[in-house]
């Protein structure tokens, strides 16, 4: 029997008395009282999967008003926030398609229908927990980044386990994906396919022929999938990529309508859609994809401003051919749109400004010029109040805005303070760290950090330089606590920033020398 005296749980159910009869049940199989944790929630679970190990996470999928299981299942993995050996159980009363779909795509280690007894939860968790007991070396070997050595354990583990043959398999070709050894992964997938019918191995033959540039052999392979099983949707996303490819747009299109109509719930898919869609100049698909994109985004840790304004240009097209009630329907939707992106992304000041300039630029298509030139100097003034906060890309696009339609005298004086704006204590900063003055670029940041508090580049310098002082010379608390404020006034830097990638190394960083 399967000791459980020493494994943590998290719990995360909204409904008092379900998570009242979880931990009754957790604590039946022998889990201490203090090794169960309980949310209620999204803003109390993260929290706590952040600076805790757990080695289960049993999730409802309807945790009432704002995000849902799937939400936080869906950010735990794209941070990777969890440990690999975590088990994640997604639970739920729900049964619709659409949250079927949704909750599947982002693959949790088990799906339980509500409600279950003791018996059934103990067997699934028995199975899940063997495995993750008879597999562990692996999944230190991925968490530790070491690959190759995870790679070699598959094998070897396969040998001592074979029951878990497959799974290996499986995690063998996905590590070696990783590493681009699309030789090695061929060599997988074909031996499997050879007797039986693996959607997941004839999809990764896709992948491979994909990356080769065999563009037909990859169709070919996911069309195959498609004809075996046409819920399987990942194969939709890489046909459509496939298509794309090969410059059929068109064809990439339906290929990712087919795929929405599958699964609805999927962010990137549905903004993907919209994108691809407004490219072709079939504004109706694009107008509700991105509709979709934003309806679904909403608690989506892949939610992104962008999906708004793009709306916002769909709209502008095609209200040029709506009669006088739609049009003011349409007039009236673009408005909201842009009120709703302000409040949701009201601590980003780069949003704040693309806002206007959308707005401006919905007006000037529709020949509204008065109109237009007050959003476009509200997106000015926006841009000055708040300075080095508004990322250079929407400046330019400002300034070009600014020179095209007549104001130039305005563009000269947004390029000047673009000039003045950035701290000169940042800027001797950096040159100071470049030539490995540490300890100097850091004294200066704290000067440039007390003139700018708020200021993107700034923190995001002062927490680079702090890391790497104390990565050579040992944590110093007081400086953590610095480090952290600085992740504060970032956290809301959209993906789709140039610094984003950057922020989040580094917070793994900081995560790793023990911040929270």
């Amino acid at each position: 029997m399967l000791d459980y005296s020493k494994l943590r749980f998290l719990i995360i159910e909204d409904l008092a008395h379900f998570s009242s009869a979880l931990r009754s049940m957790v604590m039946f199989y022998g889990v201490p009282h203090e090794h169960i944790q309980v949310a209620k929630d999204a803003e109390q679970a993260l929290p706590l999967i952040k600076k805790t190990r757990y080695d289960v996470v049993l999730s409802d999928y309807n945790l009432g008003e704002g995000r849902n299981g799937n939400d936080i299942l869906e950010e735990v993995k794209h941070h990777k926030l969890l440990k690999s050996a975590c088990i994640y159980i997604m639970l739920t009363a729900e049964n619709s398609t659409d949250m079927v779909m949704g909750a599947l795509e982002y693959q949790p280690d088990e799906y339980l229908t509500k409600p279950f007894t003791k018996e059934v939860l103990n067997a699934r968790l028995e199975r899940l927990i063997a495995r993750r007991d008879a597999l562990l070396p692996i999944y230190t070997r991925i968490d530790k980044g070491q690959p190759l050595e995870a790679i070699k354990l598959c094998t070897e583990l396969a040998d001592q386990h074979p029951r878990y043959k497959g799974y290996l398999l499986k995690l063998r070709s996905e590590l070696l994906m990783e590493q681009q050894a699309f030789d090695q992964c061929t060599e997988i997938y074909r031996s499997l396919l050879q007797n039986k019918f693996v959607p997941w191995a004839e999809l990764g033959l896709g992948k491979c022929c994909y990356h080769r540039d065999d563009y037909s052999g990859a169709e070919e392979h996911f069309r195959k999938i498609l004809n075996q099983n046409e819920r399987y949707v990942q194969a939709y996303d890489w046909l459509a990529r496939t298509q794309r490819a090969q410059g059929d747009n068109e064809a990439a299109q339906q290929t990712l309508v087919n795929g929405t109509e599958i699964s609805p719930r999927n962010v990137r898919r549905q903004a993907l859609l919209g994108e691809l869609s407004m490219a072709n100049g079939d504004m109706a698909v694009a107008e509700k994809a991105f509709n979709q994109s934003i309806k679904v985004g909403k608690t989506s840790v892949f939610r992104d401003p962008n999906h708004y304004f793009n709306l916002s240009k769909v709209i502008g097209e095609r209200i040029k051919e709506a009669d006088s009630r739609t049009a003011k329907r349409m007039r009236s939707k673009v408005t909201t749109l842009m009120d709703e992106v302000r409040s949701d992304y009201k601590r980003d000041p780069t949003v704040t400004v693309q806002a206007h300039l959308a707005e401006s630029e919905f007006h000037l298509r529709l020949g509204e010029a008065e109109v237009s030139d007050k959003a476009l100097q509200q997106a000015y003034e926006a841009c000055i109040k708040e300075g080095s906060d508004v990322s250079n890309d929407i400046k330019e696009q400002l300034i070009s805005t600014l020179q095209q339609t007549g104001k130039e005298d305005v563009a000269d004086k947004l390029v000047q303070h673009m000039q003045r704006e950035e701290s000169i204590y940042n800027h001797e900063a950096v040159e100071l760290y470049a030539q490995g003055e540490i300890g100097r670029a850091l004294v200066l940041l704290k000067k440039a950090r007390a003139e700018k508090p708020r200021s993107f580049a700034i923190n995001l310098n002062f927490a680079q330089v702090a890391l790497r002082q104390m990565k050579q010379n040992g944590v110093e608390p007081r400086l953590m606590v610095q480090v952290g404020q600085c992740f504060k006034q970032i956290a809301v830097l959209p993906q789709n920033d140039k610094r984003y990638p950057l922020s989040q190394q580094l917070k793994a960083m900081y995560h790793k020398m023990g911040g929270k």
